[in-house]
């Protein structure tokens, strides 16, 4: 995790900009989805913390509890199983990792993912996703 102060001196990835134009260049990326975050630009300051994540490539110390799926193969699914191993695909093939157990994505709320313009990001919610994750699971047994 960085803060926004630490992205604004690195002029090659935003080049020279204040930081109202700076947050409004986050929103640009984040609309199409080349970045994503979960954080409210309207609170962000200078030296707020902010997780980023990145379409291409996680970088080595990105959390795992985010991944992007291309626009163009987004699809959602009844079936919750179905939902949960299409995600899984996704999440494999960004981490570079093996998941065994579709329950651990119960963090995750499979029906309302971030959609931007080129990429869908399915993030870990809060409590309120933990309760309804519950209420899936159970329902798929």
């Amino acid at each position: 995790m960085v803060t926004t102060i630490d992205l604004l001196q690195k002029e090659e990835i935003f080049g020279v900009l204040n930081f109202l134009e700076y947050k409004h260049r986050l929103l640009q990326l984040k609309n199409s989805g080349w970045i994503f975050f979960r954080d409210s630009l309207a609170e962000l300051t200078k030296n707020t913390p902010i997780r980023i994540y990145f379409a291409i490539l996680p970088t080595v110390n990105t959390a795992k509890d985010a991944f992007p799926v291309p626009i163009e193969f987004f699809s959602l699914t009844r079936n919750i199983s179905d939902q949960l191993n299409f995600m899984k695909n996704y999440y494999e093939r960004y981490y570079e990792v093996e998941i065994s157990d579709l329950e651990f994505f119960s963090g995750y709320d499979c029906y309302r993912p971030y959609v931007a313009r080129e990429f869908v990001w399915y993030f870990r919610r809060g409590e309120e996703c933990a309760k309804f994750s519950e209420y899936i699971f159970e329902e798929k047994q």
